[in-house]
Parts: C-alpha cells; structure tokens; sequence
C-alpha cells in the first residue's frame, strides 16, 4: 500500500515538473512581474499554467506525508538525518515544506526513512 502512494506521488510530481518544463515560451519581465510570487508561463492551451503557489501545495503535501511515515514508523527526526546524511534542519525543511530543498537532501531523507524511488515508463498512457 505504502508503494502505491509513493508512487502516486512520485507519478505526481514528475507530471508536473515535466509540464513546466514542456512548451515554456519565452516572456517579457516586467517591473511588475518581478514583484509577484506567481511565476506564469506562456503554454500551448493544452497544457495547465503552473504557478509556484502550486509547487508549494505540493511539497508541502508530500512533507506531509513523508511525516507520517516517518511517524508510523517511529523514527526521530534526528534518526532520519543521521541515517540519511543530512542535516536536522534539512530534514525538518523536506517535512515542513516551506522551502525549496534539492534533490540531494530529498535523496538523503528518503535513505534515512528507508524509501526507494522507482521510474518507470511507459505507466499511465
């Protein structure tokens, strides 16, 4: 049960990041482009306009998640960190969701939890 959610989310998350690198035109910035939080690009009318609003939803979603697991499996932050190579800070950043994070620190919060992450191609289609 616990890999068909990893999966969903995995499933998810690359959806749209591949969305938002697909069809990207370039804009003009303008002196008021720079000063929102919303960063909008130019798509083909069949591709969703993804903002950062909705990048944040989502790792705060999956924090969420990665949170719970962690609980139910009753493991420390510290123990995460420790077993992942990264820092406390870090791996409290990753279940938070409140800031952006690489993909290192999210490798090395999966290892601490003992989660793998799968690709695969062609599902869904």
């Amino acid at each position: 049960m616990i890999k068909g959610v990893i999966y969903k989310l995995v499933k998810t998350l690359f959806k749209r990041l591949l969305g938002l690198r697909r069809h990207k035109k370039p804009r003009q910035v303008s002196q008021t482009d720079s000063e929102t939080s919303n960063v909008t690009a130019t798509t083909p009318a069949e591709q969703p306009t993804v903002k950062n609003d909705d990048a944040d939803a989502f790792r705060k979603s999956i924090g969420e998640w990665l949170m719970n697991y962690r609980i139910s499996k009753d493991m420390s932050v510290y123990k995460v960190a420790k077993d992942g190579n990264i820092r406390i800070v870090q791996a409290q950043s990753v279940e938070s969701g409140d800031t952006n994070y690489t993909i290192n620190v999210f490798a090395g919060y999966l290892k601490g939890c003992n989660l793998k992450m799968t690709f695969t191609e062609g599902l869904g289609q």
